[in-house]
């Protein structure tokens, strides 16, 4: 438990810096297969980098090493006149404040979990009560009231009572990619990111950003299956004022209509492919940054002085 705030502090450092990256430089790009595995890797990233061992810089001796604390005048002449009564009111203060957040994390992990559950539950509900039909592995729902569509690994709540046959055909060949390619696995994975980092606002940005990007490769799959590009557009902005109903679910109303149509009209561009190889030295950055023990201690508010025969201490 004492470890969980170093732990949290490590994947956010990682996570903030390889996201911050892809949305600068990458996500308008159409690499969309490869920005789906990046985006999932940066999750995985930042919760698997902070377990990996320290590293311990070639040529540099920790025994040799001067650690002098940097400290506020107040706090130096607090020290000064009542050494024994300050560092250990310190030590106290320290403990609760992080026994405190540790709590108040935990704490609104739980609540968000429930809230997870239940979305999963109601998911299953309108399942149950669906009229179901199986083909080829994936369920084919048609439920008893009006619903926007929407998909759940491999079931296709599809609600046809509005829909004429184009705009249904191009929903249910949009759904099933999401079925296909298992998107519910990302969107799961961006719940979880949501959950344990509910504290960092980059992680809605990021959740945002991984939909966004599944529903590219929903979108380039229909028009690949012989869709007219302009009918498929014109379908999407006639549908484009629904609602997905969980955040969860692979919606098929979305409203980033327009960054959709945008993706949809433009090429790849082969000198964009380069900007990706940015990648690999930030993974590498991000790793030094929160494992590399001298720039832990700077970044804890120490100087570091090297020393040349013995370990020194102030």
């Amino acid at each position: 438990m004492a470890a969980l705030p170093g732990f949290l502090w490590k994947a956010n450092v990682i996570f903030t810096v390889l996201f911050a990256a892809y949305y600068l430089l990458l996500r308008k790009e159409k690499f969309l297969v490869f920005n789906r595995f990046l985006l999932a890797g940066i999750f995985l990233l930042a919760l698997t980098l902070p377990l990996c061992p320290n590293l311990v810089p070639a040529g540099i001796d920790p025994g040799h090493i001067l650690k002098a604390p940097v400290t506020r005048f107040y706090t130096f002449f607090e020290t000064s006149i009542y050494p024994d009564r300050t560092i250990i009111t310190n030590r106290l203060e320290s403990t609760d404040l992080s026994m405190v957040a540790t709590a108040v994390y935990l704490l609104v992990i739980t609540f968000l979990l429930i809230k997870l559950l239940f979305q999963v539950l109601k998911i299953l509900g309108i399942v149950s009560k669906s009229k179901r039909s199986v083909m080829q592995g994936m369920v084919y729902c048609e439920p008893i009231q009006e619903l926007p569509p929407f998909s759940f690994f491999r079931y296709i709540v599809i609600s046809g009572q509005t829909l004429n046959p184009e705009q249904y055909r191009y929903i249910l060949t949009h759904e099933l990619c999401h079925c296909r390619q298992l998107h519910s696995i990302d969107v799961l994975l961006t719940e979880l990111a949501r959950i344990l980092f509910w504290f960092n606002p980059l992680v809605y940005v990021y959740r945002d950003q991984v939909k966004l990007n599944l529903e590219f490769l929903a979108d380039e799959q229909v028009i690949r299956g012989g869709a007219d590009r302009k009918a498929y557009q014109l379908s999407l902005l006639s549908l484009a004022t629904g609602k997905p109903l969980f955040n969860m679910t692979n919606a098929f109303y979305s409203s980033k209509i327009k960054r959709r149509i945008s993706m949809m009209n433009i090429g790849l561009g082969s000198g964009s492919r380069y900007k990706y190889a940015v990648i690999a030295p930030l993974i590498l950055i991000s790793y030094m940054l929160i494992n590399w023990e001298p720039i832990m201690s700077m970044a804890r508010n120490q100087i570091l002085i090297p020393c040349h025969n013995k370990h020194c201490e102030i």
